[in-house]
């Protein structure tokens, strides 16, 4: 039997990999949406569940009290923590 082994980069950072299998791919999230999800209009920041591929640094800072924010639509959304974001 051959075993494959499938990589997800992190949503969050874009740097770390994921091995899958793994509890981190596909986690469902609270993220602070910045934009609409249809149109991406800017609108009032706003609270959402969301299905992330996150490695466990950034799951880490997540569980330690940083939010989780995005902006972008229709699918193509860009995560980041405010720290993180210039």
């Amino acid at each position: 039997m051959k075993k494959e082994s499938v990589e997800y980069v992190c949503d969050v950072c874009k740097q770390n990999k994921i091995q899958h299998p793994s509890t981190n791919i596909q986690k469902l999230i609270s993220v602070v949406f910045e934009n609409e999800q249809t149109e991406g209009r800017p609108t009032k920041p706003y609270l959402s569940n969301h299905k992330v591929d996150i490695c466990d640094n950034c799951l880490v800072s997540i569980y330690s009290g940083d939010q989780l924010f995005s902006s972008g639509a229709m699918g193509y959304n860009e995560y980041f923590f405010r720290r993180s974001r210039v």
